[in-house]
């Protein structure tokens, strides 16, 4: 439900007031890498090519650069929307109750910050999510409550320890 409700609301922020992302400075630079195959190390070349893959999709569908800033933002809205269910979930099997996650919920959904924060073109975002989801599935592999999802966590922590070592330059 988490994942759903964060992604669907996302979305329609994305769509409606976002379209096709938050862009800046910072994230005009990349798309100017991307655009002339220059790269530098001002930006994580990780992140650039998560950009750089938006941008192919793009163009294999006949679009154009906007349309390749809508698929990578939408792929960032996508782990975004994975990292707050993943949280979630943790939560409630911790045995949080329903109604604290519900405002825990809320808050992901309403807050202005998150709502900007997950639609927006830079390397935060996917550096953010990943540490969450690294420092989650730690606390999981930690806890004997969590005994039966080793597997599945140890690749969560996996890539978000791989996210938070490539997706920032100087982190």
């Amino acid at each position: 439900m988490g994942f759903l409700a964060v992604f669907l609301l996302q979305m329609n922020y994305l769509l409606f007031c976002r379209f096709p992302g938050g862009l800046q400075y910072d994230s005009i630079n990349q798309l100017t890498q991307v655009v002339t195959g220059q790269y530098s190390n001002h930006h994580p070349i990780y992140h650039t090519l998560w950009l750089t893959l938006g941008v192919k999709l793009a163009e294999i569908l006949g679009g154009d650069l906007t349309l390749g800033v809508f698929f990578f933002t939408v792929m960032q809205v996508l782990v975004f929307s994975y990292m707050v269910s993943y949280l979630l979930k943790t939560l409630q099997q911790i045995g949080i109750r329903q109604r604290y996650l519900g405002i825990i919920l809320g808050y992901f959904l309403f807050f202005p910050y998150h709502l900007f924060f997950a639609a927006y073109v830079n390397k935060d975002t996917l550096f953010t999510c990943c540490g969450v989801i690294f420092v989650v599935s730690f606390y999981r592999l930690s806890c004997a409550h969590f005994a039966g999802s080793k597997r599945a966590d140890v690749c969560h922590m996996l890539i978000g320890g791989l996210g938070v070592s490539l997706l920032r330059s100087n982190g």
